[in-house]
């Protein structure tokens, strides 16, 4: 009787990507943390002599360094976890309209004077939705459109009623993306051609399915993109009144 052997499957590159974010989350999350509690305990340290100004200035890029490799690290965590089913999503009834300009007083970077407007159907039904995920979803879009607009372009903020569920868009005045980037601007490790992972919208896609919802992009080069994304309404719950207006 003849042996055939079976060829092993190799893995595929999707697989192989998964794995290497697998591997980089556990080995990276802890000599981070020690990097930086090591950061931390130099900048404390009493008289440091002339060197002093230099030592400092050397902690605080340590310490910025470390903040961002660790926010990228925890962004590749919750892929992997969304991906897999595995994040934790705890739903409840939201006012979008209470909620939305509450998320973005703690908007990091902050607004600095900059042009956001909000505005709310009238009528618009509560979401529902997982407070910190909706959080999250905002907060990357209005920074992304924050940090792609012209200084006197104002950011729009919209949310409506949209055939049983909700729909929530932030639109743009900056540059826009080019009509060949725009099929793969949610894709997971894109470069886009600012630079950078391309971390923020995909981690906001997986969220926003995670959640329900879908999320869609439009944009024409030079005028600017629109980011939207639905959550499901309650049904029969009360609605809070319409609201346009900006943060304080």
């Amino acid at each position: 009787m003849e042996n055939h052997d079976v060829p092993e499957e190799k893995p595929s590159a999707e697989q192989l990507k998964e794995a290497f974010i697998a591997l980089i989350s556990d080995d990276l999350l802890t000599p981070l943390t020690s990097i930086r509690a090591g950061a931390e305990l130099i900048g404390r340290l009493g008289d440091l002599g002339p060197q002093a100004p230099l030592v400092h200035r050397c902690v605080t890029g340590i310490l910025e360094s470390t903040t961002r490799l660790t926010s990228i690290v925890e962004d590749l965590v919750d892929i992997s976890r969304l991906e897999d089913g595995s994040f934790p999503v705890v739903a409840r009834p939201i006012s979008l309209a209470d909620f939305v300009p509450d998320i973005l007083t703690r908007l990091a970077p902050p607004l600095d004077g900059r042009s956001l407007e909000l505005a709310f159907e009238r009528g618009l039904p509560l979401a529902w939705a997982d407070p910190d995920l909706v959080e999250r979803v905002v907060k990357n879009l209005v920074t992304a459109a924050i940090r792609h607009s012209p200084a006197a372009a104002p950011v729009l903020l919209r949310a409506v009623a949209d055939d049983g569920q909700i729909r929530v868009s932030v639109t743009d005045r900056g540059l826009g993306i080019a009509a060949e980037h725009l099929p793969r601007a949610l894709d997971k490790l894109r470069r886009p051609p600012a630079g950078g992972l391309g971390l923020c919208l995909y981690i906001t896609k997986r969220a926003v399915e995670a959640l329900g919802g879908q999320i869609q992009v439009q944009s024409e080069p030079g005028l600017g993109s629109t980011f939207s994304f639905t959550l499901p309404a309650v049904h029969g719950a009360p609605v809070p009144p319409a609201t346009d207006r900006r943060p304080e």
